[in-house]
């Protein structure tokens, strides 16, 4: 990974080993500003890539049950444990939790409550508000496997075209987008994991071209996946700067 924004104060911007092939940074930077500025329609994932997950703070918060609930128990002890040491067990984890607490009038209640258009607003990271408004391209959308109560308020706040809620497989909705849309030419991808890769390849497969974007809490070389172009920072101010030429 070469740096477009060296790490400094929990920002940074890099770019894959693979698009380098020699060039200056000004030529990466320029690059980057040129491809975003080409792309028709993008996606880009929830949870913990825009803003800490709402998933894991409505089921650490018992969103729509307790402690003492029998039901409540045994998916920590069955799903909710395991989860934290795996991202596919985390996202069963999280339907099941959807199924057992969430479908209820009283619990998406308080899921309204706790996720409003300025609740998802506040609690987006830094920067998040300023890159996606500036984002070109006829669409916008969120991909998530939260439910359609959350994702909504985030498309509120960041002002957005439309959501995929309790997107289980990524892939299929771009799948089914670029279908619908012949005239796509280039998308973007922006996320945090391995399930998100499903929405690349997805474009690849009908020859669609796609600028993917990998956000991490920290700059670690070991750690990044490679099938993406670019890694940011959760705080996206380097990137921002950089597409705006600051």
């Amino acid at each position: 990974m070469k740096y477009l924004v060296e790490p400094r104060n929990g920002i940074w911007v890099g770019v894959n080993d693979k698009l380098v092939e020699g060039k200056s940074r000004d030529t990466l930077v320029r690059d980057l500003i040129e491809k975003v500025g080409n792309i028709d329609a993008w996606f880009i994932d929830l949870d913990d890539n825009i803003a800490p997950s709402p998933a894991k703070k409505l089921a650490y918060g018992r969103v729509g049950t307790s402690i003492f609930s029998p039901k409540f128990i045994w998916w920590a002890l069955s799903q909710g444990a395991r989860a934290k040491f795996d991202k596919n067990r985390e996202s069963v984890a999280w339907n099941a939790y959807v199924e057992n607490f969430l479908r209820s009038d009283e619990a998406l209640a308080e899921v309204a409550r706790l996720y409003n258009e300025r609740s998802a607003r506040d609690s987006l990271y830094e920067g998040v508000q300023s890159f996606v408004e500036s984002l070109p391209g006829r669409d916008r959308f969120i991909v998530t496997r939260n439910i359609a109560e959350v994702a909504e308020a985030y498309k509120e706040a960041l002002c957005i075209e439309g959501t995929f809620s309790e997107a289980d497989e990524k892939g299929k909705v771009v799948d089914r987008y670029l279908r619908a849309h012949p005239d796509v030419r280039m998308i973007g991808v922006e996320g945090d994991s391995k399930e998100d890769v499903q929405m690349i390849c997805a474009a690849e497969e009908l020859g669609v071209n796609v600028v993917s974007i990998y956000s991490m809490n920290k700059p670690n070389v070991s750690k990044i996946d490679q099938r993406f172009d670019y890694f940011v920072s959760k705080d996206r101010s380097g990137l921002v700067n950089l597409l705006q030429g600051y």
